[in-house]
């Protein structure tokens, strides 16, 4: 919950940045065209994925670390 500027980037990142910049260099500096516009928009999408996954993956990781030592204290306490 309250992580909607992570996803907000996420689509940024794969939209504005990936996907564009990807598409632009494989069809026009790369002269493949139609086939480059295609290949660079599954490239952004594939590369974002990764991100994502390793993004959430810390994510996870964090929560699942603040909960044990909430629940340590909880315990203790």
């Amino acid at each position: 919950m309250g992580k909607g500027e992570n996803s907000f980037l996420i689509t940024l990142l794969r939209t504005i940045i990936l996907q564009i910049s990807l598409a632009y260099i494989l069809a026009f500096v790369l002269d493949f065209g139609f086939t480059g516009v295609i290949a660079g928009i599954v490239a952004g999408n594939i590369m974002t994925g990764f991100i994502a996954f390793g993004w959430g993956t810390r994510t996870v990781r964090g929560l699942k670390r603040a909960l044990a030592h909430d629940v340590q204290i909880a315990v203790e306490g």
